[in-house]
């Protein structure tokens, strides 16, 4: 979230209006089953109330000359990689020309329950599955029902719109990387490990997959004012476009609607502000100068899985451990050692050596909560610390002798590949190191 100050420079990227990191953790223990609230970033995990208070201020900031408004931080960096609102905010004084709101969800509009309830039950046949699909249907409707919500609270006052669009989503994940690598770089190395950017950005695709379309329906505040920007693999803009709205209700959301793609933008003119030069994107790269000739573009309800857009598979994803039970045993919806009563026959739950006891806890990445022996008492809930692969946890094993650093602990993930530690007996605190080897077959 930025705004434009007159015709000053692009404030920085900062603001967020997420919930705070305790929050977030209440919805997680509130949907234990629905791995897509586990972290920031869908729908439902944004503060309404915060967005809702601060855009009314923004709205009358040009009331008072000597107004300001207190933007929102969320540092990334913090928990982790998790993320928590900071104490610091943003400043911005009024008189103000243009408020433009930014972000990666920005749009997306709910779909009915019929139409989501379809595209499900087409995926689950399709044999180039969407992401989405890995996901129940019932986890999605919840996800339906806080987009509502959010797209309701927040759209209405913004005028025009501005789509990010990359030629494929494969891009997201490598802007997403660069950008958690920028900001290590500059906070002394806090913040996510390589793997743990791949998986939270999945997280992100079944919105790209489900909710991108409703920007352009009828009835969004910004009809007939919007533009599609299309970004090549180095941010470069490669076409520029006019979407029309599609020609009949398939598809239309329930509600005003918006859309993301690696980032989007709406604006607002607070008052009556004049609007000035304020085209701007989350690129880091500048747009070029080079005119470009606006396309039409028609957006049908529903793409074809061969665009451009749709991701690829992922790595050797043909195999997991829920084709041998029926489910994926090691997606596990609890955070310490659970009752037996409530797994699958087939569940791996806990693994111990003579000074240490590992088991499965719920989060992004596929975690492996660890927990000394030797800390008696109740147990921290996941363990004092935890191992992540990056991607689901479709095995692990732990060896009984103890070498040189430690005893060794393989995870074998969803992708197809193992990844090794040495643990100490004192076991690890927070989300553990990069794994000392990673084992990939032909």
């Amino acid at each position: 979230m930025v705004s434009h100050q007159a015709v000053s420079p692009l404030a920085p990227d900062l603001a967020d209006l997420y919930k705070t990191n305790a929050d977030l953790k209440d919805l997680a223990q509130q949907h234990p089953n629905n791995h897509l609230l586990s972290g920031r970033g869908p729908p439902g995990t944004h503060d309404v109330s915060l967005a809702k208070s601060v855009l009314s201020a923004v709205q009358s900031i040009n009331d008072d000359t000597a107004k300001t408004v207190d933007l929102p931080i969320f540092d990334k960096s913090l928990c982790g990689g998790e993320g928590d609102r900071s104490e610091e905010t943003v400043k911005i004084e009024g008189p103000i020309d243009v408020f433009i709101l930014e972000g990666w969800s920005l749009g997306f509009a709910p779909l009915s329950i019929k139409e989501l309830k379809s595209r499900h039950d087409e995926a689950a046949q399709s044999s180039n599955k969407p992401y989405f699909a890995s996901h129940s249907l019932d986890s999605l409707l919840t996800l339906n029902d806080y987009l509502t919500d959010f797209g309701t609270a927040i759209y209405p006052p913004f005028s025009t719109f501005i789509q990010i669009e990359p030629e494929t989503y494969e891009h997201v994940f490598k802007w997403r990387l660069e950008q958690e690598r920028a900001m290590k770089a500059t906070n002394g190395g806090r913040g996510m490990a390589d793997y743990q950017v791949h998986a939270f950005v999945e997280r992100y695709m079944p919105g790209y997959e489900l909710w991108k379309e409703g920007i352009w329906v009828r009835g969004t505040p910004w009809a007939g004012r919007g533009l599609s920007l299309f970004f090549g693999e180095g941010r470069e803009v490669i076409r520029i476009a006019t979407p029309a709205a599609p020609p009949s209700d398939i598809g239309k959301p329930s509600m005003v609607d918006a859309v993301p793609s690696a980032s989007n933008a709406a604006t607002t003119t607070p008052s009556s502000s004049t609007i000035r030069n304020s085209l701007t994107s989350s690129s880091s790269q500048p747009t070029p100068s080079v005119p470009l000739t606006p396309q039409k573009a028609n957006f049908a309800a529903k793409p074809a899985q061969s665009t451009p857009t749709t991701p690829s598979k992922r790595f050797n994803p043909t195999w997991s451990r829920k084709f041998l039970a029926a489910k994926s045993p090691l997606n596990p919806t609890y955070d310490q050692v659970p009752s037996l009563a409530t797994l699958h026959q087939d569940s791996p739950v806990l693994k111990s050596s003579p000074d240490l006891a590992f088991f499965p806890v719920q989060g992004p990445g596929g975690r492996l909560g660890v927990h000394p022996l030797k800390k008696k008492g109740r147990m921290v809930v996941g363990g004092e610390g935890c191992l992540s692969g990056g991607t689901e946890l479709a095995d692990f094993a732990v060896e009984m002798f103890e070498g040189e650093g430690g005893r060794r602990v393989a995870l074998a993930g969803d992708d197809g590949v193992i990844r090794v530690w040495r643990v100490g007996a004192d076991g690890i605190q927070g989300t553990g190191p990069e794994p000392q080897m990673v084992l990939k077959g032909e």
